[in-house]
């Protein structure tokens, strides 16, 4: 999908890695399982790219530091979500 046809423009800032995708959602993890999904980043949840069961497009390591809703860092990157220029014809 191009950025023109989707919502979102997940950026991983280390190598410019872009996930262009229309939802995203940040799974809350217990005994090392997840739990449920949540619209907001929380320490210890992850990005988590749809579909959002069995075979995820992707998903992050455990966010560490959340700098604001959409910048946070995980234990391996950091993350920047940003609003695409949406085609909605």
């Amino acid at each position: 999908m191009s950025e023109m046809d989707t919502k979102f423009k997940v950026v991983r800032v280390e190598d410019n890695k872009t996930f262009n995708v229309n939802d995203y959602k940040f799974v809350v993890f217990e005994n090392e399982r997840g739990k449920k999904l949540e619209d907001k980043p929380s320490i210890g949840s992850a990005l988590i790219l749809p579909p959002y069961s069995g075979f995820y497009s992707w998903m992050t390591s455990e966010i560490v530091e959340i700098i604001n809703d959409k910048h946070f860092k995980t234990k391996n990157s950091e993350y920047k979500i940003e609003e695409n220029g949406y085609n909605n014809v």
